[in-house]
């Protein structure tokens, strides 16, 4: 990023509060000449140069009404008013103020309102830096001498302030900008997912449209009549759009609720079949052309069960085909993906032959916001499929060769290995369940398990006429002693349940 970008990005960071500083600007100049010549009176003011100043923070009280030419140099203003105003304006009148107690530390006040409002880094070292060495140049050559009470070491002490402050100031930048990035990251993630569901539920439409009669009749008293084939096909249709829809909401709620500080929660973790989540992956993945799917190439001998999440596992398989895609115009380009086992685990192979990565950015592909040779790319991608991989107790390795091919290997765990049994033990301490019952073995069998598993185990007991409230409960399971409930509390209890939120 040149200056000119940086400059742009400090003054969109500060400019919702720019009206504050300058009103503080413009008033606090003027008042303070009045306040260090008769309330607590100075060697030496200067009216005019804090008039200059005040005019300088001055367009940032009436920003709405300066003229239409002032705007393409807002930016440039914003950082020459700041600099002026404080380093340039504080050191030069700490020099002609022979180094008062008073002025070196308006000058400290200064360097750390200088840094909290130009936050780039770059910017306060260039900037502020000039503006100071002009400011003792001037007053040198004012004076004669650069004043009477200097001493040596306030260059230490004010270097000091200066590149600490600078130093904190970066780490809280690049903090908060690695979470816009990481918010960024799956907001775009959100949107691939949502994008795929979309395109079910308009291609359902068009089929409904077929359905349904071209043209009405004249006749408002005159019925059509619907074949129970057509019926039975629109409710397969509206059926397979809710399907649609509550994934899509699932899907929203899995990548929103899964990160904890960026760690992957093993709430939702099951078995799944490793064939099938290739399969929807390679079936719902938005390719930018019908003929993209011709160029991935799916073979398996065996299909393996894993423990994880088939939504994340299926989010990893987007993020390499959209980065093996992003080469796709290569000659001879394909992508093979290959799933095999080996020893106690299920090797996934994920090769394309597209450009390669280069030797020296291999290691730190993994890496956070490590982007390269990629245009407007975050970096998280890659580092977030790491992580769901690592939670599910897997690897994932890369390897490959300039201008030839890149592959994937991801390692996982078979579901009988002991990694698995501590991921399902430390996933079941988390579990809600609640037992509707009057058995008293059924009982002490679920608080046996809830001891051995770590979960929380709620119990209610049936009366002939009670109804049992789970509004406000939220359960992963709910166990019910059907020969303990007759059948019309049963149809009230199943009622409830069913408008109930249950994980």
């Amino acid at each position: 990023m040149n200056i000119k970008q940086r400059i742009t990005s400090a003054y969109r960071y500060i400019e919702p509060n720019l009206f504050i500083i300058g009103l503080l600007g413009s008033i606090g100049f003027p008042a303070y000449y009045f306040i260090w010549t008769y309330l607590f009176p100075q060697p030496y003011e200067n009216l005019l140069l804090r008039l200059v100043c005040t005019l300088l923070f001055l367009p940032f009280v009436i920003k709405s009404l300066m003229p239409k030419w002032f705007y393409r140099y807002k930016e440039k203003h914003f950082v020459f008013s700041i600099c002026f105003s404080l380093p340039f304006f504080f050191c030069y009148m700490m020099i002609r103020n022979e180094w008062s107690v008073v002025w070196i530390m308006s000058f400290m006040a200064a360097i750390f309102l200088s840094i909290m409002i130009i936050y780039d880094w770059l910017l306060i070292l260039i900037f502020t830096t000039i503006a100071a060495c002009t400011a003792a140049l001037i007053g040198y050559m004012t004076m004669g001498h650069i004043g009477a009470g200097f001493h040596a070491s306030y260059l230490i002490v004010f270097s000091f302030s200066y590149f600490t402050g600078i130093c904190f100031n970066y780490r809280n930048r690049i903090e908060i900008e690695s979470k816009q990035l990481f918010s960024q990251s799956f907001s775009n993630g959100i949107a691939h997912e949502m994008r795929n569901p979309l395109g079910a539920l308009y291609a359902s439409q068009e089929v409904l449209l077929e359905l349904l009669p071209d043209t009405l009749t004249t006749d408002p008293q005159h019925n059509r009549l619907i074949s129970n084939a057509e019926i039975s096909k629109l409710r397969d249709i509206i059926k397979d759009n809710i399907s649609v829809i509550n994934n899509g909401n699932n899907t929203i709620d899995l990548l929103l609720n899964s990160i904890d500080n960026q760690k992957i929660s093993s709430h939702s973790f099951h078995y799944t079949s490793i064939n099938d989540v290739i399969n929807n992956a390679l079936n719902v993945y938005g390719y930018k052309n019908k003929n993209d799917r011709n160029l991935v190439f799916f073979q398996i001998n065996k299909d393996s069960m894993f423990f994880g999440n088939s939504i994340l596992l299926r989010y990893v398989f987007f993020n390499l085909l959209k980065n093996s895609f992003y080469y796709k115009e290569k000659t001879d380009f394909k992508i093979i993906i290959s799933v095999y086992s080996k020893h106690n685990e299920t090797i996934i192979s994920v090769k394309d032959y597209g450009k390669g990565i280069p030797s020296t950015a291999i290691k730190n592909i993994f890496t956070e916001y490590y982007t390269s040779g990629k245009k407007n790319n975050s970096g998280l991608g890659l580092s977030f499929c790491k992580k769901v991989i690592d939670a599910f107790t897997g690897s994932i390795e890369c390897y490959s060769t300039e201008n030839i091919s890149t592959t994937f290997i991801i390692r996982l765990p078979i579901i009988t290995s002991p990694t698995i049994d501590k991921i399902k033990y430390d996933s079941m301490s988390t579990k809600k369940i609640l037992f509707i019952g009057n058995q008293p073995q059924i009982l002490t069998d679920l608080n046996h398990l809830a001891y051995f598993y770590n979960f929380t185990l709620c119990y209610e007991q049936i009366y002939s006429d009670n109804i049992i409230s789970i509004d406000e409960k939220n359960y992963d399971c709910i166990i019910i002693d059907i020969n303990s409930i007759n059948n019309s509390l049963l149809k009230k209890l199943q009622d409830q349940i069913d408008t109930t939120p249950i994980n």
